[in-house]
């Protein structure tokens, strides 16, 4: 059992703590006196503030050519019709993997900065696609991981190859080619891999052309439909997976996939628990008004619970400790720390209006105690 008590973070700053771009937005016009193939895609409001136009293909590429280069020192190319991946809301997936790798107690009581998490790990993108974008960043900022890439794309495959090579990172990415009706991971993953600490996807979300053709996704950046479009949809993609871990299970310790369409996450996780796994967990990246969902699960790592206690008034500190060293007595100690991320420096004194203090503890159960018929 986790209990962490803290008060709330200011909402608005939904990027992952340890992504480059957390509270830290790109400055375009920065960009733009820096890279010239990037400035003829910047225009200038009548207040002196630099835009992109969202819904060019074109600026959407420039602009995730230049942050690659920029921030990753990565030399990045994307042939034409091939999807164009925006580099903060990838970021965001790259260190949820971070955290579950760090397991769910260390990431959740530590800030972001000071989870520690594997320095080497393997992985498998499923569907690594023309653009390699989940290897090459997090092999950019992991130097000690590797990944197996798959894609039915022949030509996908050999633009990620040449990503690869022109940033010296073919060592530590394989390639392979599936067929369209290849089990994505049964046919894939072989004893000479041995075992394997993750998977990730970016699935086909849409069942034809039309419906993706529809979306505001296609419209931005186009891709092709190998990208876009399997049988059955997101569900079924990822439903393939979770059918395949079930016969791999421990092989891999976590088992992950995007999804773009909330409506899915919970059938999905339904398949997940119903195949055994041990742990199945989900989270949300942000990038503006974008939202994707992240779905995990494991047959290996233990679920840990979490209740959470939201306060505002100094009468409740007191109550707080008795809560939780009642909560918690015999089986671990809950200790009070300053929450500086939240309230700023103590000393400050701007925190006066608000509690401040954080208590966090772990500890077991004996008991049924997190069921629906517990609760």
């Amino acid at each position: 059992v986790l209990l962490i008590f803290r008060q709330a973070v200011d909402a608005s700053h939904r990027m992952h703590g340890r992504n480059k771009y957390f509270q830290n937005q790109p400055e375009f016009a920065a960009l733009a006196r820096t890279y010239p193939e990037f400035a003829q895609h910047v225009k200038m409001d009548p207040q002196g503030k630099a835009h992109i136009d969202w819904k060019d293909p074109a600026a959407s590429l420039a602009l995730t050519k230049v942050l690659l280069k920029h921030d990753f020192k990565l030399d990045w190319e994307l042939p034409q019709n091939f999807l164009c991946p925006p580099v903060p809301q990838r970021s965001n997936y790259v260190h949820w993997i971070e955290d579950l790798l760090a397991g769910q107690i260390d990431s959740a009581l530590k800030r972001p900065k000071d989870v520690r998490y594997p320095s080497a790990a393997r992985g498998i993108d499923i569907g690594v696609g023309a653009s390699c974008i989940y290897p090459l960043l997090a092999v950019r900022v992991n130097p000690g991981w590797s990944f197996i890439g798959t894609d039915v794309s022949k030509e996908a495959l050999e633009s990620a190859a040449a990503n690869l090579e022109r940033n010296g990172l073919s060592g530590s990415v394989t390639l392979r080619e599936v067929g369209g009706d290849s089990r994505p991971l049964c046919d894939v993953v072989t004893q000479a891999d041995g075992k394997i600490d993750f998977t990730m996807c970016n699935p086909p979300f849409f069942t034809d052309m039309s419906e993706a053709k529809s979306a505001g996704h296609y419209r931005t950046c186009t891709g092709n439909e190998n990208e876009l479009v399997c049988t059955g949809g997101e569900q079924r993609f990822v439903e393939r997976i979770i059918e395949d871990s079930g016969v791999l299970r421990e092989r891999v310790t976590w088992y992950t996939s995007m999804l773009g369409h909330k409506a899915n996450v919970k059938a999905c996780m339904a398949l997940a628990k119903r195949m055994g796994a041990t742990r199945v967990c989900t989270t949300e990246f942000f990038q503006g008004k974008t939202v994707r969902w992240g779905l995990a699960w494991s047959f290996v790592a233990k679920d840990v619970h979490q209740a959470s206690h939201k306060f505002s008034s100094d009468a409740t500190v007191e109550g707080l400790r008795v809560l939780t060293s009642t909560a918690l007595c015999g089986v671990s100690s809950a200790k009070f720390t300053w929450d500086e991320p939240a309230c700023g420096p103590v000393d400050a004194g701007g925190w006066r209006d608000r509690v401040c203090w954080r208590a966090a503890g772990y500890g077991a159960v004996s008991a049924d105690t997190w069921s629906r018929r517990a609760r």
